[in-house]
């Protein structure tokens, strides 16, 4: 196709965009090329949605497909308009700034990082309530084909934060995990945070979504804070990147406006697969299964999703788990994580 016949179906691809998120979120949104190369796509200056004309990841589809993931992308940016509490967010980090929370600025960037962890998934569970026909059709699309590229959660992870923030995007784009944990520590952490990550991602009020969490970064926190200080450029190099890699965006930076609240969806086909993923038991089955995996350790085949054991009897019921699976060592309800977590991970090796 000529140059010139590409701008103008590049342009009228945006256009087509620009009026489906219009009429989602009853005012004008523009859609304009991505100022970021690495970027699939993101929401700034509150009206206006960027996408990637080229990217890397569009080598990896055929026929129409960057076409549908595009539109994918754009409907979930448009999501991001319809129930994202940008306002609340930046209050809230603010707040937080000034009363000495955040170690660093690090520190501060896992916060905004763990929200738009939890609000991707959130938004994207309550998309049906304003959103159906192609445009639905399209985001599940999307976050089929970016599971599908995603790979193995465990790879190219340098540091215990990594390999936890993959996992945290696999487990809530579709519920399911493929890889095995290479560092304890973020296994550990993983196990601990799962429930209230889960509750985090139903939650259909913008502003409890935001105030759940920093409980979450509390318990993530000792992954980094032995060596933040001393690493903060490195660290900030690595997060960069696997943002990046990851196709994530700081929130706190991605938008402006209060947003609206909208109504749980804990039936949608990723929470039905979370609920393979995540087993509450009886503390004696719990018991059991834990012996079990002492007396025979289960290897990774490199194929097996992850799974995991939850005792129903530390759980807080306001996670609503009803989950099926197979993985141990998980005790949620002490929140002093008193677990091995914050151990240096230089002493935390890949196995």
């Amino acid at each position: 196709m000529p140059v010139l016949n590409k701008e103008i179906a590049w342009s009228a691809e945006k256009k087509y965009y620009a009026s489906v998120a219009t009429g989602i979120v009853n005012r004008r949104i523009r859609v304009m090329d991505s100022e970021d190369p690495n970027q699939l796509g993101y929401t700034m200056n509150g009206s206006i949605i960027y996408i990637a004309k080229a990217h890397e990841l569009y080598k990896k589809l055929i026929d129409e497909e960057p076409r549908m993931f595009r539109f994918g992308i754009s409907v979930h940016e448009t999501l991001h308009q319809v129930f994202t509490n940008f306002l609340y967010l930046e209050e809230t980090v603010l707040k937080l700034e000034t009363d000495g929370y955040f170690l660093n600025i690090f520190d501060k960037k896992m916060f905004c990082t763990i929200a738009n962890l939890i609000e991707d998934p959130a938004i994207e569970n309550m998309a049906p309530q304003v959103i159906g026909g192609v445009a639905l059709k399209a985001l599940d699309f999307l976050i089929e084909k970016l599971d599908e590229l995603s790979g193995r959660f465990d790879s190219a992870c340098h540091r215990p934060f990594e390999e936890l923030i993959n996992a945290l995007v696999q487990f809530g784009d579709l519920g399911i995990l493929h890889g095995a944990f290479q560092f304890k520590t973020a296994e550990k952490t993983f196990l601990k945070i799962a429930p209230l990550f889960y509750a985090a991602i139903n939650e259909p009020d913008n502003k409890k979504r935001i105030d759940m969490v920093k409980p979450i970064h509390k318990i993530c926190r000792p992954l980094w804070r032995q060596y933040s200080d001393r690493l903060q450029k490195e660290m900030d190099t690595l997060l960069d990147s696997l943002l990046k890699r990851l196709n994530k965006t700081n929130p706190a930076n991605s938008g402006t406006g209060s947003g609206r609240n909208g109504i749980e969806n804990t039936d949608s086909l990723k929470n039905r697969k979370r609920r393979i993923t995540i087993k509450k038991v009886s503390k004696e089955e719990y018991e059991k299964a834990r012996n079990e995996q002492e007396n025979n350790p289960q290897k990774d085949d490199g194929v097996s999703d992850i799974e995991i054991l939850v005792c129903d009897e530390t759980l807080p019921a306001e996670t609503g788990l009803k989950a099926e699976g197979n993985h141990l060592d998980a005790n949620t309800s002490d929140a002093s994580m008193n677990t091995g977590v914050g151990e240096s991970d230089e002493n935390d090796a890949p196995d």
